[in-house]
């Protein structure tokens, strides 16, 4: 209560008080050593200043969305050199598919031709065989012993 009443005295008589340490200032560095806010705000900047030269010289490596890109980048490219070769492929079986119907078609129409040349010739003969099959009785059949 004392220290009330003296910093009453001295503000009535226009006298400056005197301020206690602000709690900030109490504290102390790690290190053990006292430092004043310039000195904090000086070792700030300078270490800022490392940190940017130092990711001047870093080698950017990519983001996370700049690799996807270039995978479907590559990927897109390789299915449309697929999509392509399929194409190709599909159009030699077709081309192969339609020659091997043509040279069917032509072999057909020369037997064709060939058997009407013959037929003009030759009759054909038709051969009749009559297969009679006459009742064996179980005294006939021989039984052997494999």
């Amino acid at each position: 209560m004392s220290g009330s009443l003296a910093s009453a005295k001295a503000k009535r008589a226009g006298i400056a008080p005197t301020l206690p340490p602000s709690p900030q200032q109490q504290q102390q560095s790690p290190g053990g050593v006292r430092l004043s806010i310039p000195q904090v705000i000086t070792m700030l900047d300078s270490r800022l200043t490392k940190l940017e030269s130092g990711a001047k010289g870093a080698v950017v490596t990519p983001t996370a969305t700049e690799v996807p890109t270039k995978f479907m980048d590559d990927m897109e490219s390789r299915f449309m050199m697929l999509a392509e070769e399929i194409t190709t492929m599909k159009d030699v079986i077709m081309k192969l598919q339609a020659f091997t119907m043509d040279v069917n078609k032509t072999l057909f129409e020369e037997r064709i031709q060939i058997m009407s040349e013959m037929d003009g010739g030759i009759k054909s003969q038709v051969v009749e065989e009559t297969i009679t099959f006459e009742k064996v009785s179980e005294a006939e059949v021989e039984v052997t012993a494999v």
